[in-house]
């Protein structure tokens, strides 16, 4: 049986919010990734690191939220992300609260006419949601990929151990590395729509093994540069 070689990681982190006193409860500001549309992936998996020290409040100011991405598998693998917010109410439902008050302070992001991607090691813009990182991502060592199916990481132990003076080429760079909010010019009408409202930051990773006829099907809707450009660097 072909395997289908594509794997999706999702992650969300959530902010407890109070806009109304220009206070976010920044406690459970928590992650977690879970594995989705796993079809007999074989060797292609990857894995959120991030490091993250949780306040009990925030003000909405710049607030660290370091975000890499992993290859846990045993292969070189494409690498995109998606990085979306949105509101949800009291019970966790879907809640029209304006996106734009947020600000994700991405990093290491070039167009895909920015003759810089070439370089590796970058996310590409592809202009469709999705960040396409520019080089083939390494598998790492053998006793690393066993650490991982023995469940030795989470992701904040990830994150520190791509900071160690060993050669860490299975991390990408760094894609995320904070979260703000606009409160200035909210009146407290605005301010009181949002007590105990909650914003979501959903981190949709997706890896598939470099190869052109896995672009063509998995990813066959991104434009031509950037295809053109992934295609570049397949085996």
């Amino acid at each position: 049986m072909k395997k289908n070689r594509f794997f999706k990681v999702l992650i969300g982190f959530i902010i407890i919010t109070s806009i109304f006193s220009i206070t976010v409860f920044a406690k459970y500001f928590t992650s977690s990734d879970n594995v989705v549309n796993n079809f007999g992936t074989g060797s292609i998996s990857v894995k959120i690191a991030e490091r993250f020290k949780q306040n009990e409040t925030w003000n909405g100011n710049e607030i660290s939220k370091n975000v890499k991405v992993k290859n846990t598998g045993d292969n070189g693998e494409l690498v995109r992300v998606s990085i979306t917010p949105r509101w949800i109410d009291e019970d966790g439902n879907p809640w029209p609260g304006d996106t734009n008050l947020v600000t994700l302070n991405l990093k290491n992001i070039v167009d895909s006419s920015n003759k810089d991607k070439n370089e590796g090691n970058l996310w590409i813009d592809g202009k469709d949601g999705y960040y396409y990182y520019s080089s083939v991502l390494p598998n790492g060592s053998k006793d690393d990929i066993d650490a991982e199916k023995n469940n030795k990481f989470d992701a904040a132990s990830r994150y520190e151990d791509s900071l160690t003076t060993n050669n860490k080429s299975n991390y990408s760079s760094e894609i995320l590395s904070s979260v703000s909010l606009k409160l200035n010019g909210l009146s407290e009408y605005e301010r009181g729509r949002y007590k105990g409202k909650r914003l979501v930051v959903d981190v949709n990773v997706e890896a598939i093994a470099p190869k052109k006829s896995e672009i063509s099907s998995k990813w066959n809707e991104i434009n031509n540069d950037v295809k053109n450009y992934l295609e570049s660097i397949c085996n």
